[in-house]
């Protein structure tokens, strides 16, 4: 289960979320908002199975990541490696099929959405993303 991190939530907000996770024995996960600054994850990190870069604007179709994701990507791989190498990485916006094969060597996870189930046939679509 991921708790979407927008800038107006707290400390206390992702604690409980997580304590509600632990309790109902589901792994949790964050999806940092592009508006949000990604250390706000750092001390609840231990306990994370993943976490999700936001790619684009929530909503939002077409677009592409830019330098900026990229480097948050770098950011939080950084600080997976420092305080939970067991956590995935993954990005959740932006992945087409010319972005699809950039993005793999930046994350564990790709949210691929639009990509798949807009495809004019998703089975070759499925055979196609796997090949890479």
């Amino acid at each position: 289960v991921v708790l979407h991190v927008f800038p107006h939530v707290t400390q206390k907000m992702i604690a409980s979320f997580l304590a509600e996770m632990s309790a109902v024995k589901c792994r949790a996960g964050l999806a940092v908002d592009l508006k949000t600054n990604p250390k706000v994850i750092l001390s609840n990190l231990k306990e994370l199975d993943t976490v999700f870069v936001m790619g684009i604007p929530v909503a939002t179709h077409g677009l592409q990541p830019d330098a900026i994701t990229i480097s948050r990507l770098a950011e939080v791989k950084s600080m997976i490696r420092e305080k939970n190498v067991q956590c995935r990485l993954g990005l959740d916006g932006g992945v087409n099929i010319a972005t699809f094969p950039k993005l793999l060597k930046h994350v564990d996870e790709l949210v691929i959405g639009s990509l798949l189930f807009d495809a004019p046939d998703m089975v070759t679509q499925w055979r196609l993303l796997q090949s890479y």
